[in-house]
């Protein structure tokens, strides 16, 4: 790429603090010789060398970007001339600091767009576009526990006509996505609650949306301690075994950790009380909506020989979608697909209503039962005392 020109008409920087810890400072002082041997001799080396520099502290403090442009030439590609448009840029507030374990302020993005122009530079056409984004965070977190306080995430559009390559969609469109996520410690449990929502998401010829998910728990803190560690351990894992070819008796043994550890992850929740509730789960498709939601609680077994078990689903799905989401499971076998379903309508799993199936299950005062059905279900749980 070779840059042909640029233009900044406004730029306010109103605070820009950036500080980093004196082992930073120590630490490339006496490491500047290896750090140069390791951009000579490879990347790896040098990714190994920066893994160890831990930036502690960093206060970007609030700055906006405004009408910035920029026009570039790339060489071997269509088109050969390229310009990048960014407004509105602004940072408010933003902080990072390892030290007392905080992560908040505010970034916002009003629009940034590339466009593809022709060899003199003067009709453009669009490429890519981010309208109205922003990104709010106050959060408290600690490596030996879990993340608290709250994020919210907002895009108003987003759109991408794929010429880079051919392979994948050609144009991808969305409208309107909304996420918010919060967490609060209290005494010994971890309250918490969510939304994820997104008006419209267009892929070439197909289309979803709105979609809305709303979410809240209650658990034993020190149980979602463990669930993350669990996941961060399984991010570890995946990065190890990233392209290694492994034996059939590596993966069992692989599994079977995973297995195991999922399972002390899940009784733990259990046995220490949880409360999960979906109260909203809604996607329109091009066949219809889906509509869920799910209700679960378990009382603290600790605490009790006889915990209250309590739970409820209900899911109702256009058959179409069904229909082709097996499909896929059995690899394109719609008769298998089309079996599936009957057998499911036969036993009374599933109940169809016009082009609509649902299905309703509920467990509580040791009964289970699926569309009003009682079903001969009764799992045992132990209790576990301090």
């Amino acid at each position: 790429m070779q840059s042909k020109f640029y233009k900044i008409k406004t730029i306010a920087l109103a605070v820009i603090v950036a500080s980093a810890s004196s082992s930073f400072a120590n630490h490339h002082k006496h490491h500047n010789h290896a750090f140069k041997k390791a951009v000579h001799h490879g990347h790896n080396h040098m990714h190994n060398h920066m893994e160890k520099i831990q930036l502690k502290q960093l206060n970007l403090g609030s700055f906006e970007i405004n009408d910035f442009s920029m026009i570039f030439g790339v060489n071997n590609f269509t088109p050969s001339l390229m310009q990048f448009d960014m407004d509105g840029v602004a940072f408010k507030d933003v902080k990072f600091d390892a030290v007392q374990n905080i992560a908040s302020g505010k970034f916002e993005i009003e629009k940034v767009a590339l466009y593809g122009l022709d060899n003199e530079g003067k009709n453009k056409n669009m490429i890519g576009e981010l309208k109205g984004f922003s990104a709010e965070s106050d959060l408290a977190y600690n490596d030996k526990t879990h993340t608290t306080g709250s994020f919210e995430l907002n895009i108003n559009k987003f759109m991408l006509n794929n010429i880079f390559s051919k392979k994948g969609p050609r144009t991808v469109d969305v409208e309107k996505v909304e996420i918010s996520g919060k967490a609060v410690d209290k005494d010994d449990r971890t309250n918490g609650k969510g939304e994820i929502y997104f008006k419209k998401i267009k892929i070439d010829n197909w289309n979803i949306g709105p979609f809305d998910f709303k979410y809240d728990f209650n658990v034993d803190r020190d149980a979602y301690t463990q669930y993350i560690h669990f996941m961060k351990d399984m991010q570890k894992l995946k990065h190890k075994m990233k392209g290694r070819n492994l034996t059939p008796d590596q993966h069992r043994q692989i599994s079977s950790w995973v297995f195991r550890r999922g399972q002390q992850v899940a009784m733990a929740f259990i046995h220490r009380g949880i409360d999960f509730n979906v109260d909203k789960l809604t996607l329109k498709t091009n066949d219809g909506t889906i509509k869920a939601n799910v209700k679960f609680h378990v009382d603290d077994m600790r605490k009790t020989d006889k915990p209250n078990v309590v739970g409820d689903l209900f899911v109702e799905a256009p058959d179409a979608t069904v229909m082709k989401l097996l499909t896929v499971f059995y690899r394109g076998n719609a008769v298998a697909a089309q079996q599936r379903v009957n057998s499911w309508l036969n036993q009374g799993f599933v109940i169809k209503k016009g082009k609509t199936l649902s299905m309703k299950a509920t467990y509580d005062d040791g009964k289970f039962t699926v569309n009003g059905k009682e079903l001969a279900f009764k799992p045992r749980l132990v209790t576990v005392k301090k």
